[in-house]
């Protein structure tokens, strides 16, 4: 039988997926995560499912390892070869001040790589491309020599690389010689805007030799590097050779992931406008979707650092469900760092002390009988109510007044994110649709859709594995960008047939490693555009052979559509993006569950909720709701993937298709 398998590997659990082409037949796991030891988590799901290696087609996995690598600053040490006079690039970096009048906050975050390894090479390469100093390759040995025992790994970021790569080349061949990790510019990021692109290749090279030993770990569990395929940003899979010289590519695989699945729920359920809520055990995923469809960006957020990369356009926070809740100067602070799966919240009771989000949830009674039946997972709520206790004392509050202070100051950092992704598009959050998904997202979407003013909540089923869903969907993509200094008035179609066709070689290149042409490869290929003066770019899809009039035509259709208006004034394009995709012909759908004939509620609980105190809650089992006409909060439903609470105010019904649909009703 061929097999295949989706895995979703997060901060506290690991989500498999698999489907047999042969027989339509579905299974899903979930497992708890290995902290460290992702090939632990691969084999344990793997043997979960009883399947030998050679009964796998191919086997997509999503992973978080990257995003909370650069959320928690747990990345390699660095050091910077970069052009004389521009060692001080990184920082310098963008004028950013998110706080102008907080007299005791940093202004400026340390950058990546400090500048005592930061080092001038004596070269320079002029805007048009032209080599205007070549390297002295002995300059350049003794300074590789420096640096032996000072990082882990070298990024390379010459000026103008973009225009012409062979000083970049040269110089990455001899520190190739003497380190393992490199990262060069021109192989990452050919495009202009010096400081963007010197820290995408700076981190890229920080995330290598944890993303080796991340792939070795994989491939430790024998399964064939062929058959073996990573989830990346922009929405599609990579072989590991690929990941393995790119892994800045995987900055949000498992949230990409989530946001793809979740865009086949927004089509197949209507909504024009929808964000969706992944909120796993180290951070909180958002995205909006427009007709069921998300946006690409160029521009990320992770942590602290501004990526330009192409990405599922996702913002994402460190407050997860095991976030760590502390008490600072300034009140209580939720995350970034996370207890994840070893060891865990408190009340998990594998050994963790320290409070979490789910601890709090634990206390206020948001998982409802602690030993349901349908939950493979015990919560002892004594172990949580002990993590908090000091807090409690401290601040003079209840445990669970002060449990539930943390879950809004959680709440309140997912809403910052939700604004961000909504607002900046001059999109009324309240006229969204938000779907909750992952291991946390369905307990606090009611919570956190009251404080945004949203109506509708939407819990897709098997909902903590939705990512692992949208790994099994995946399909082979690799995209590129590149600068191009183009006018309306010097617009030379051959020169961008030239570009297009180079960049088009570029991408298939990293897609023929799992050998392309059996998916049927096709690319898609747009220009970044602009009138004059402008600082931000319009997409302009691109037609071959590329004419100015069509150039300018589409570019004011374009920018008409986005911006509600055109003007006759001439355009220039400042890049060029290809994405080439394969078909693998593998696209499922989500396998519901049979419901149960029992309408009842599974038994009565108690649940705290910070404007009602200690509140009466009906519980249910997951499969007994789908009969229901319409449950009233507050409640809780139960199964084995997910928790999903009913605020008082809020009702919910199951549809055909096994979605929970929760809305706001007035008071």
């Amino acid at each position: 039988m061929a097999w295949r398998i989706g895995v979703d590997t997060g901060g506290t659990f690991t989500d498999v997926v698999a489907y047999c082409s042969e027989t339509g037949v579905w299974v899903e796991k979930k497992i708890w995560s290995e902290r460290g030891e992702p090939g632990k988590s691969l084999q344990t799901a793997l043997q979960s499912l009883g399947l030998d290696n050679d009964q796998i087609e191919t086997l997509v996995y999503g992973t978080t390892v990257v995003t909370n690598a650069l959320i928690e600053d747990a990345t390699a040490r660095v050091a910077l070869l970069t052009t004389k006079g521009f060692r001080d690039v990184l920082q310098i970096a963008r004028q950013r001040r998110d706080a102008l009048f907080d007299l005791k906050r940093v202004h400026r975050d340390p950058p990546i790589v400090p500048q005592e390894r930061c080092y001038e090479v004596d070269e320079r390469c002029d805007v048009n491309g032209l080599i205007t100093k070549t390297i002295s390759p002995g300059a350049v040995t003794g300074l590789i020599e420096r640096l032996r025992d000072q990082c882990d790994a070298v990024a390379v970021s010459f000026l103008h690389a973009y225009a012409n790569s062979a000083n970049e080349v040269e110089v990455a061949r001899l520190v190739r010689a003497v380190f393992e990790h490199v990262s060069v510019s021109h192989e990452l990021s050919p495009e202009a805007r010096e400081y963007e692109r010197t820290l995408v290749t700076a981190l890229n090279a920080a995330l290598l030799p944890m993303m080796t030993r991340f792939l070795a770990s994989l491939t430790n569990t024998g399964v064939s590097k062929e058959r073996l395929n990573l989830f990346h940003s922009a929405g599609g899979m990579v072989s590991p050779d690929t990941a393995s010289k790119f892994p800045l590519l995987l900055a949000k695989s498992g949230p990409a992931a989530g946001v793809e699945a979740a865009s086949t729920v927004a089509r197949s359920l209507r909504l024009p406008l929808a964000i969706t809520l992944d909120m796993g055990g180290t951070s909180t995923d958002c995205s909006l979707l427009v007709d069921g469809r998300a946006a690409l960006q160029m521009d990320a957020s992770i942590g602290r650092y501004r990526i330009r990369q192409p990405m599922v356009a996702v913002e994402s926070v460190g407050a997860g469900g095991g976030s760590i809740v502390r008490l600072t100067d300034v009140g209580l602070q939720v995350g970034p760092d996370s207890a994840g799966a070893d060891p865990g919240p408190a009340c998990y009771q594998r050994g963790g002390m320290l409070p979490t989000i789910t601890d709090a949830a634990a206390i206020v009674g948001y998982f409802g009988n602690e030993h349901h039946a349908n939950r493979p997972l015990a919560i002892d709520r004594e172990s949580a109510v002990r993590s908090f206790s000091d807090i409690a004392r401290y601040v003079n509050r209840s445990v669970e007044e002060t449990a539930s202070g943390a879950i809004r100051v959680a709440n309140a950092i997912a809403a910052r994110a939700i604004k961000r992704i909504t607002m900046g598009r001059g999109i009324d959050a309240r006229s969204c649709s938000l779907i909750a998904f992952g291991g946390a997202g369905p307990m606090f979407a009611c919570l956190l859709a009251g404080d945004l003013g949203i109506r509708r909540v939407v819990v897709p089923p098997k909902s903590s594995a939705l990512s692992a869903f949208g790994c099994l969907s995946a399909e082979p993509s690799f995209t590129r960008q590149r600068t191009i200094r183009l006018t309306e008035q010097n617009c030379n179609s051959s020169a961008i047939d030239g570009m297009l066709s180079a960049l088009e070689q570029s991408v298939f290149h990293e897609l023929q490693g799992k050998d392309a042409p059996s998916y049927g490869v096709h690319t898609e290929s747009v220009a970044l555009m602009r009138y004059a003066g402008q600082s931000y770019e319009i997409e302009v899809p691109l037609a071959r052979p590329v004419a100015r009039e069509f150039l300018t035509q589409t570019f004011r259709e374009k920018h008409q559509e986005t911006y509600g208006f055109c003007l006759d004034e001439p355009w220039e394009c400042v890049a060029l993006r290809v994405t080439a995709k394969g078909s693998a012909g593998t696209n499922g759908s989500i396998r519901i569950g049979a419901a149960q004939d029992d309408q009842t509620p599974a038994g009565r609980t108690r649940a705290y909720f910070s404007n009602r105190g200690w509140c009466e809650m009906a519980e249910y089992g997951r499969a007994a709701v789908a009969n229901c006409d319409r449950i009233s909060g507050p409640a809780v439903i139960i199964d084995e993937w997910s928790t999903i609470l009913i605020a008082p105010n809020w009702t919910a019904r199951a549809d055909n298709a096994g979605h929970i649909n929760i809305e706001h009703q007035s008071e």
